[in-house]
Protein backbone atom coordinates (compact mmCIF):
# COMPACT_ATOMS: atom_id res chain seq x y z
CA UNK A 1 0.00 0.00 0.00
CA UNK A 2 1.34 3.40 -0.94
CA UNK A 3 1.38 6.24 1.56
CA UNK A 4 -2.05 7.78 1.99
CA UNK A 5 -2.80 11.35 3.04
CA UNK A 6 -6.05 12.70 4.43
CA UNK A 7 -7.23 15.74 6.35
CA UNK A 8 -9.15 15.68 9.62
CA UNK A 9 -10.68 18.22 11.98
CA UNK A 10 -11.99 16.04 14.82
CA UNK A 11 -14.45 17.64 17.19
CA UNK A 12 -12.78 16.07 20.23
CA UNK A 13 -9.23 17.08 19.19
CA UNK A 14 -7.75 13.64 18.70
CA UNK A 15 -7.66 10.58 16.52
CA UNK A 16 -7.30 6.97 17.61
CA UNK A 17 -5.13 4.24 16.15
CA UNK A 18 -6.35 0.79 17.18
CA UNK A 19 -6.30 -2.85 16.14
CA UNK A 20 -9.90 -3.65 17.05
CA UNK A 21 -13.25 -1.84 17.20
CA UNK A 22 -14.05 -2.02 20.92
CA UNK A 23 -11.40 0.01 22.72
CA UNK A 24 -10.92 2.23 25.73
CA UNK A 25 -8.83 5.09 24.38
CA UNK A 26 -6.01 6.17 26.70
CA UNK A 27 -6.21 9.73 27.94
CA UNK A 28 -3.24 12.06 28.24
CA UNK A 29 -3.96 13.67 31.61
CA UNK A 30 -0.64 15.54 31.58
CA UNK A 31 -1.24 17.14 28.16
CA UNK A 32 2.10 15.81 26.98
CA UNK A 33 0.94 14.58 23.58
CA UNK A 34 0.43 10.97 22.53
CA UNK A 35 -1.09 8.51 25.00
CA UNK A 36 -1.01 4.75 24.40
CA UNK A 37 -1.88 1.36 25.75
CA UNK A 38 -1.55 -2.09 24.14
CA UNK A 39 -4.85 -1.73 22.23
CA UNK A 40 -5.08 1.97 21.28
CA UNK A 41 -3.01 5.07 20.65
CA UNK A 42 -4.56 8.51 21.15
CA UNK A 43 -2.95 11.15 18.94
CA UNK A 44 -3.73 14.85 19.49
CA UNK A 45 -4.86 17.05 16.60
CA UNK A 46 -5.06 20.77 15.95
CA UNK A 47 -8.14 22.39 17.46
CA UNK A 48 -10.85 21.99 14.82
CA UNK A 49 -11.72 25.70 14.89
CA UNK A 50 -8.06 26.60 14.20
CA UNK A 51 -7.69 24.45 11.10
CA UNK A 52 -7.23 20.96 9.76
CA UNK A 53 -4.68 18.30 10.62
CA UNK A 54 -3.02 16.41 7.77
CA UNK A 55 -2.43 12.72 8.44
CA UNK A 56 -0.09 10.49 6.43
CA UNK A 57 -0.36 6.72 6.87
CA UNK A 58 2.26 4.40 5.36
CA UNK A 59 4.32 1.29 5.78
CA UNK A 60 7.56 2.35 7.46
CA UNK A 61 9.62 0.94 4.58
CA UNK A 62 7.87 3.33 2.16
CA UNK A 63 8.73 6.50 4.08
CA UNK A 64 11.77 8.64 3.44
CA UNK A 65 14.30 8.87 6.25
CA UNK A 66 12.68 10.32 9.36
CA UNK A 67 13.88 11.83 12.62
CA UNK A 68 13.20 10.05 15.90
CA UNK A 69 9.45 9.40 16.27
CA UNK A 70 7.25 11.02 18.89
CA UNK A 71 5.90 7.53 19.63
CA UNK A 72 7.38 4.09 18.99
CA UNK A 73 5.59 1.01 20.31
CA UNK A 74 3.72 -2.20 19.60
CA UNK A 75 -0.06 -2.30 19.13
CA UNK A 76 -2.30 -5.37 19.35
CA UNK A 77 -3.91 -5.85 15.92
CA UNK A 78 -5.87 -9.12 16.34
CA UNK A 79 -8.02 -8.42 13.26
CA UNK A 80 -4.89 -7.60 11.20
CA UNK A 81 -6.31 -4.16 10.55
CA UNK A 82 -5.00 -0.80 11.71
CA UNK A 83 -8.13 1.24 12.43
CA UNK A 84 -7.89 5.02 12.43
CA UNK A 85 -10.90 6.84 13.83
CA UNK A 86 -12.13 9.82 15.77
CA UNK A 87 -14.76 9.83 18.52
CA UNK A 88 -17.65 10.19 16.07
CA UNK A 89 -16.51 8.36 12.93
CA UNK A 90 -14.20 5.79 11.40
CA UNK A 91 -11.58 7.39 9.16
CA UNK A 92 -9.53 4.59 7.57
CA UNK A 93 -8.87 0.87 7.93
CA UNK A 94 -5.40 -0.22 6.85
CA UNK A 95 -4.55 -3.92 6.48
CA UNK A 96 -1.46 -5.13 8.36
CA UNK A 97 0.16 -8.56 8.32
CA UNK A 98 0.43 -9.40 12.01
CA UNK A 99 -1.58 -9.61 15.24
CA UNK A 100 1.02 -7.32 16.89
CA UNK A 101 2.22 -4.37 14.85
CA UNK A 102 5.02 -1.91 15.50
CA UNK A 103 3.72 1.64 15.20
CA UNK A 104 5.77 4.82 14.90
CA UNK A 105 4.15 8.24 14.95
CA UNK A 106 5.62 11.66 14.24
CA UNK A 107 3.81 14.86 15.20
CA UNK A 108 5.00 18.41 14.60
CA UNK A 109 3.66 19.78 17.91
CA UNK A 110 3.16 17.87 21.17
CA UNK A 111 -0.46 18.93 21.76
CA UNK A 112 -1.74 20.65 18.58
CA UNK A 113 -0.03 19.12 15.56
CA UNK A 114 -0.90 20.20 12.04
CA UNK A 115 0.90 17.18 10.58
CA UNK A 116 0.85 13.58 11.76
CA UNK A 117 2.72 10.66 10.20
CA UNK A 118 1.67 7.13 11.22
CA UNK A 119 3.90 4.27 10.08
CA UNK A 120 3.63 0.56 10.72
CA UNK A 121 6.16 -2.22 10.31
Amino acid sequence: MAAENFVVAPEYLSIYVAGKRKISPPIDLDYGGIAANEDCITVPCLYWNEGDTTVTVANFAELPSQSAPSYDGVLNTPEKILMISEANADIRDVPVSSIRTRIRIWIDHPTQPQNIVIAWA
